[in-house]
């Protein structure tokens, strides 16, 4: 596979240099050298592919500078008008007005991110949107308040619940709660004679 298939297949979603037909005739009018022209180039598409805004630090021109004379081009880029000197490198003044800001590259990223996500959870049938718990808290208070006490065993949960368990695991002679074999929940709450609501429970259940 030649070169540029191969670099072109990687590179698939990278963000793209606007060149406009036109520039050539501009560089021209600049007597722009070769070298000039090419380490020029070099600097929209290393600028767009770091999306620095055409900031450009003195380090980083030799990682994309190709031309054995790119010393030289970058001082005639800088007396031309093309570069102008900042505190830390060299800002691109020639055509970066054509390129696209990096914050909305970033904002149309994050949008097109957003726009996939939806689309995989709409084809699995999944939905995007997050259920409201019944209470800011997490708890759930549909529970009778009257029976939301410690419990007879001590164990802090609720005695509706645990007669509940209790009584339904009776036939597997064991409590989820007290782990008794038997399980004699039932038979201490009938034995207390309590003037509660358990016994209504009790009842209904036996």
């Amino acid at each position: 596979m030649p070169f540029w298939r191969s670099y072109k297949a990687k590179t698939s979603s990278a963000v793209w240099l606007k060149i406009s037909d036109d520039f050539g005739v501009v560089c021209a009018g600049l007597e722009l050298s070769d070298a000039a022209f090419r380490t020029h180039v070099e600097s929209l598409a290393w600028a767009m592919h770091r999306e620095n805004g055409g900031h450009i630090h003195a380090n980083e021109v030799k990682r994309f500078a190709e031309s054995h004379e790119f010393e030289i081009a970058v001082s005639e880029l800088v007396e031309k008008g093309c570069w102008s000197v900042t505190e830390d490198g060299y800002s691109i003044k020639l055509h970066m007005e054509y390129q696209i800001e990096p914050k909305v590259i970033n904002a149309r990223r994050q949008k097109n991110a957003q726009r996939q996500r939806k689309s995989r959870f709409k084809l699995a049938g999944i939905s995007t949107e997050t259920p409201e718990s019944p209470n800011d808290n997490g708890r759930d208070d549909t529970r009778d308040a009257g029976l939301d006490g410690s419990g007879l065993d001590g164990s802090g949960l609720d005695e509706q619940t645990h007669l509940g368990e209790g009584l339904n695991l009776v036939e597997k002679e064991i409590c989820a709660e007290c782990g008794v074999d038997p399980c004699c929940c039932s038979e201490i709450w009938a034995d207390s004679k309590a003037d509660s609501k358990l016994h209504k429970i009790l009842e209904t259940k036996w």
